[in-house]
């Protein structure tokens, strides 16, 4: 199965390994992105821990060999 997920600034399409919550900022990381590649910024911790959890809950409910992720846009 592979995770790919569209940056927040739409400017990138990303195929991750990990995703870490750094803050108020969401990263992900691959072989490609050994150092991290910023996904997206919120206003909080809580609601970028929020995106997390969204992103799990695409993970966990994916039926198929792609999984796609649009990072959202801070409100």
């Amino acid at each position: 199965m592979s995770y790919w997920v569209r940056t927040q600034d739409k400017k990138n399409l990303v195929q991750l390994e990990r995703i870490l919550l750094n803050g108020k900022k969401v990263k992900g990381y691959s072989q490609m992105h050994p150092l991290g590649i910023t996904l997206g910024s919120y206003g909080s911790e809580d609601r970028a821990a929020g995106v997390v959890d969204a992103m799990q809950g695409k993970i966990g409910s994916a039926a198929g060999l792609h999984i796609f992720f649009e990072m959202p846009r801070e409100m």
